[in-house]
This record gives C-alpha cells, structure tokens and sequence, in this order.
C-alpha cells in the first residue's frame, strides 16, 4: 500500500465502551430497526425476540368448510340427507384435522428459550418448558432432499411405531402431546410474510435446545430433543 494511504482500523467497535447490558441492548435495537426495514411480504426466517407471534392456516380448514358448505347445497337442491349427511361428516372431520395442531406460536423469551403454542379444538394454550421430549419428522418420499414435515412434543418419550401418522392425521394440543406442522403455511403475524419449513424446523430446534434440551441429530431434518 502506498505512503500516505488511510488504512483502515480493523479494531473499530461501534460498541466502544459500553457495558455488556448495554452492548446487548443496543444489538437488540438494531436488529429491531432492521426487522422494521425488511418488506412485509416474500420468504424469511421469523425474529427470535419476545413478545414475535407466529401463526398457520390450514388448508384443511378451508377444504373442510367448502365440503360442509357443498353437503348443505346440496340438502336444499336434491333432497338427498343421507348422503350429504354423510359427506357433511367428512367435512368436520378434515375441518377437525385443520384445527387440531397449533396454529399460534408466540416468542415468550427472547432467543426463543421458551415458547406458547396455542391450537387444538379448544384454543388451548401450553408452554414448551411442558414437555421434556421432542421429535422432528420430515417427508417420506424418495427424494433426495428431505424437507422436515412437523414436530411432536411429548410430556414423556414417544416411541410408537405410527407416531407420525397419528400426529399427522390426529393432530392435538395439549400438556400430553403437542403437534407443529409446517406445509409452509406459517406466517409473521401482522405481515405478509411467509416463513419456510426449514427456518420453522430451525426456531423449533433451537428453541428446545434453548429450554435445557439435548439435541440427537437424525438423517435428513429428523432430530429428537430430550431433557
């Protein structure tokens, strides 16, 4: 570098200073006012602070609501109760499906160490430092990227042979089992924006790491929490 030539101070700390509660809160704040400038819509990984809510709409609600909606049509038009009756059953039940996992998260502590899920059929609430067992399932299929399809919380291990199964087509919210699936139907709440199942995979496994669980990692998006 030639003479004279300003070289620049690697050493620079724009935190020069301050103590480490302040460093922190200054952080904080910056990534606050940097949150504020990203656009409402598109993809994106959710903040990790307090008091940031997320939530999911299922498909399976509005395919529910449209197959009851159709079976009363069709009472009125042909007269035939039995079998709309019949089809009116199978509307609640995939409406039942659509509202049986938990369709609101919110960000209790910030670095997501604890978490409130809210869902099921009867809105209820439960906290992540509930449970003391998690898996994560990803997709079947054969392809060579596995994307991670939904989460279980467990009270106690759960081993069963079609946990998958029951927690995909079964799904519930309560202190016992917990279900989060993802179908990258999670948005940030008052935004537009969309949050992709592997960023939902991300704050889930960090979250249980955070809350005082040990992390085993599987093959693909699989891992297994435990306290």
């Amino acid at each position: 570098m030639a003479r004279g030539t300003d070289v620049p101070d690697d050493s620079y700390d724009p935190y020069e200073g301050l103590d480490a509660g302040e460093r922190a809160e200054a952080r904080a704040a910056e990534a606050r006012l940097a949150q504020a400038k990203e656009p409402d819509d598109g993809w994106g990984p959710p903040p990790r602070e307090a008091g940031t809510v997320l939530r999911f709409r299922s498909m399976w609600t509005v395919v529910g609501t449209l197959v009851i909606a159709g079976s009363v049509v069709g009472v009125v038009i042909s007269q035939q109760v039995l079998i709309c009756g019949v089809v009116a059953a199978v509307g609640l039940l995939v409406t039942a499906r659509g509202l049986g996992s938990a369709r609101r998260i919110e960000i209790t502590r910030s670095g997501a160490a604890d978490l409130a899920l809210t869902g099921g059929l009867l809105q209820r609430t439960v906290q992540l430092r509930d449970f003391d067992w998690a898996r994560a399932y990803d997709h079947g299929g054969a392809q060579p990227l596995k994307l991670p399809a939904l989460i279980v919380l467990y009270r106690s291990p759960g081993r069963h042979l079609f946990a998958k199964v029951i927690a995909e087509y079964f799904p519930r919210v309560s202190r016992r089992r917990t279900v989060i699936i993802f179908s990258s139907l999670w948005r940030l709440e008052g935004k537009r924006r969309r949050i992709p199942d592997h960023a939902m995979n991300d704050l889930l496994r960090s979250a249980c790491r955070a809350s005082g669980m040990t992390i085993s990692d599987r093959a693909g998006s699989r891992w297994v929490a435990r306290r």
